[in-house]
């Protein structure tokens, strides 16, 4: 019995040193929030546009949350964005880069 034990032992960390070594098992996830309407007036946006507008009323404290998802070996998830809305627009929907994932957050 003491044998069959220690066989199963060595088996299961030998498995175990397997998974470890492989840096394609071990991920990372970070989640930062943006604010749709920054209080600060700065908009962040992309430096060949040349007419970007600020837009003046909306709810400041509204937010976006991004996932990100990244594994040792440099190789990544798709990146999820989560909306504050109980159902996500069209406009959103249509806009949306091709391979992200959207989601949703019911705040309320």
């Amino acid at each position: 019995m003491q044998d069959q034990r220690k066989n199963g032992e060595n088996v299961l960390f030998c498995s175990y040193r397997d998974i470890l070594n492989d840096p394609r098992r071990f991920f990372n996830c970070d989640e930062t929030g943006l604010q749709t309407c920054p209080e600060s007036g700065r908009i962040f946006g992309p430096n060949a546009l040349k007419d970007f507008y600020d837009i003046a009323s909306g709810n400041e404290k509204e937010c976006v949350t991004v996932l990100c998802t990244y594994s040792a070996d440099g190789g990544g998830t798709l990146p999820m964005v989560f909306y504050p809305y109980k159902r996500i627009s069209t406009s959103i929907m249509t806009s949306f880069p091709g391979k992200w994932l959207i989601g949703r957050l019911d705040t309320s």
